[in-house]
């Protein structure tokens, strides 16, 4: 019987424990239920000489793909690009609608009005491995610090184009005033799609209780 009680116990367990790791990273505070999304700067480069932004989306898709445990891509999480075109601001391209966390799990903005207010509670420095990125990089985002396109100015605009620091938090980690060749290669942000603390399922931890009911009662 203790055998019986022991082996439910075990297969409870086990069935709990992976329900509660169905996200990439899960940022501390959050509780079960609780929608939150990521953002980092990519490892590689990309020119910003093109108008379209699915070129920008696919580029930062790529990247998160090189690290799929820490940015959930295996699982189905998508990203898009913080930059601007002619065409589409970046706050609509990656639109924010929870609280946004780097892959460090420290968090950026508590949502969008946070987010484009001008400055940001930490800068964007992570890459999508978990490593902090080295001070002075140089970001393409065509983007003001509202999140809409700078005039001329935008991504694949055919001149300069704006630029953002990784390494600071004030409006300029997404505008700080600059206009680089548009020829030249340099990181994006990315954003993933919302995000939602795992739930475990009722039937997975009613199994879990009583195969913890089962062994105290074959204890007494």
């Amino acid at each position: 019987m203790y055998r019986k009680l022991f082996h439910v116990f075990s297969i409870s367990l086990l069935l709990w424990t992976p329900n509660c790791a169905l996200a990439a990273l899960v940022p501390a505070g959050l509780s079960p239920g609780d929608p939150y999304q990521l953002a980092f700067v990519t490892d590689d480069t990309l020119s910003a000489t093109n108008f379209s932004i699915g070129i920008y989306n696919t580029f930062v898709q790529g990247q998160a793909a090189l690290n799929p445990g820490l940015t959930g891509t295996d699982l189905g999480v998508t990203w898009s690009a913080i930059g601007s075109t002619s065409s589409v601001d970046a706050r609509d391209n990656a639109l924010v609608s929870a609280p946004v966390y780097l892959l460090d799990g420290s968090q950026i903005a508590s949502g969008s009005a946070d987010l484009w207010d001008g400055s940001i509670a930490t800068s964007i420095n992570v890459n999508q491995f978990g490593a902090s990125v080295p001070g002075n990089v140089v970001v393409h985002t065509g983007t003001d610090s509202s999140g809409f396109k700078v005039p001329a100015r935008f991504l694949g605009s055919s001149q300069n184009v704006r630029t953002g620091r990784a390494d600071l938090a004030t409006a300029a980690w997404i505008d700080d005033g600059g206009a680089g060749a548009w020829t030249t290669a340099r990181p994006f942000y990315a954003l993933s799609s919302v995000l939602v603390v795992p739930v475990p399922e009722p039937s997975t931890l009613a199994l879990f209780s009583v195969g913890l009911l089962g062994l105290a009662y074959r204890r007494r």
